[in-house]
């Protein structure tokens, strides 16, 4: 059963995969954030919610969502958020987003770490790129936190995201085998992708809209909006992804 005020806005055909949930936040449902308060309630069972910090705000368009400035909101699910990720082997990560530019490296998902390394549990947008030449891309990575080797790693296409555009990315991940990245449920081309490791582990705590804790000032606060976040303990297939963008797509006007 899709909870709260998000039944209004799927059609009667198609319907959020729920297998496997192990995170559903939503800001658009108000079970999940009822428009005020410093709590962003887990839809899944395992019920593990996430505090806003620093001044992390509530926007009504586009259905609601949670407004980042770039400098230094983010929310923090604490030490049993990383342990909800260890253990992890497949996996899929969704996440729906706004930036307010694209010129600045900037951090979607990540454990606590004391390195910048793409490891653990990893989602940020590059401006530059990496080993893989592109640029504006999304680099995905998972595996042992603080370690690339023991970590299967992806970058996207380049220019993947645009600037005040609505984007839903989704990434299965076969750790160890096989990731693949998804924009708005069509399968993307990766410009460089590197497989290692055999499971996520040794992430501690779990934060929403940056990247590594220290330095705390190249921590690479998201500046823009996001939405939805889920994280499955299995492979979605690319219908399923696919179904998931469909069913929330025409509350982004996409």
């Amino acid at each position: 059963m899709i909870p709260g005020s998000l039944v209004g806005l799927l059609t009667a055909t198609e319907q959020v995969a729920e297998n496997g949930l192990v995170l559903n936040l939503d800001a658009g449902n108000s079970s999940s954030y009822p428009g005020s308060g410093n709590t962003w309630f887990d839809l899944s069972s395992s019920n593990e919610d996430g505090v806003l910090k620093n001044g992390v705000s509530y926007a009504s368009a586009d259905g609601g969502s949670l407004s980042f400035d770039g400098n230094n909101d983010f929310v923090q699910f604490g030490t049993s958020g990383g342990t909800l990720l260890n253990s992890l082997s497949e996996l899929t990560l969704e996440v729906w987003f706004k930036a307010d530019g694209t010129n600045n490296d900037r951090g979607l998902i990540r454990p606590d770490s004391n390195s910048d390394t793409d490891s653990g549990f990893s989602l940020r947008y590059d401006a530059s790129g990496f080993s893989g030449g592109g640029n504006q891309l999304i680099k995905a990575a998972f595996g042992t936190e603080d370690n690339e080797n023991a970590s299967t790693i992806l970058e996207s296409s380049s220019f993947i995201q645009t600037s005040g555009i609505w984007t839903c990315i989704a990434v299965t991940c076969d750790v160890g085998t096989s990731i693949a990245l998804y924009k708005n449920g069509v399968l993307d081309t990766p410009t460089d992708v590197s497989i290692g490791g055999s499971t996520v582990s040794g992430c501690n705590n779990l934060f929403i809209g940056r990247g590594p804790t220290i330095p705390l000032s190249n921590s690479n606060f998201w500046d823009g909006n996001i939405s939805i976040v889920r994280i499955y303990n299995r492979l979605l297939t690319a219908g399923e992804i696919t179904g998931n963008y469909n069913a929330v797509k025409q509350r982004y006007g996409l």
